[in-house]
């Protein structure tokens, strides 16, 4: 049992079926977070038995982004901009 404090709150690792399990128990009470730390080792031993299914992963599935513009199709865009923005600077926007 490794229950360790970080900050102000409590954390356990441990190693359960050759995986590392590290997580925060959210508990400034070390009693508390003992329970909380017993309850995860129950639950994953109920897990390899076959009694409760598993954890969804914690991560959402990623929304894909659109990919970013090319350097051709943001130039006219950029050079609009530093035109307005450095209008009292001649040398910049002749530099573009």
């Amino acid at each position: 049992m490794a229950l360790f404090k970080r900050g102000k709150t409590y954390w356990y690792e441990f190693v359960f079926d050759g995986t590392r399990h590290r997580r925060s128990t959210q508990s400034r009470n070390k009693t508390d977070a003992r329970r909380i730390e017993a309850a995860e080792r129950e639950r994953l031993a109920r897990v390899k038995a076959g009694l409760e299914p598993p954890e969804p992963p914690a991560q959402p599935d990623k929304v894909e982004k659109p990919p970013a513009p090319t350097l051709r199709a943001f130039a006219p865009e950029f050079r609009s901009h530093i035109e307005l923005r450095c209008a009292e600077k001649p040398e910049t926007i002749r530099f573009l």
